[in-house]
């Protein structure tokens, strides 16, 4: 099971860059597109450390890659994926893809 107080001290993820984050995304009114699709409640990670091998398999990873959209072309948005297919390739990324839809 994910344990937030484990990860809110991790670099990416502290609460005070967890702030910084939030405000620049409230200040520029911008629409966080993974969030969109994917609720707060649910686990949403792009990358997965090398150190602990077994951190995929578990799905305790870390949400480092993100896609915001500006207020104009959030209706234009279709769909999301996070393509964790990717991270069991041969010779694997730690981050996999974020691929967006947009509508034209």
């Amino acid at each position: 099971m994910w344990n937030h107080k484990r990860l809110v001290r991790s670099v990416g993820h502290t609460p005070g860059e967890s702030r910084a984050l939030l405000g620049v995304l409230k200040a520029g009114h911008f629409t966080d597109v993974c969030r969109r699709f994917v609720p707060e409640t649910e686990h949403l990670y792009s990358w997965w450390g090398y150190r602990f091998p077994a951190s995929f398999e578990k799905n305790y990873g870390w949400r480092l890659d993100h896609a915001w959209a500006t207020t104009s072309l959030a209706p234009r948005l279709q769909a999301m994926q996070v393509v964790t297919d990717t991270r069991t390739w041969e010779k694997p990324s730690d981050h996999v893809p974020v691929v967006v839809d947009i509508a034209e």
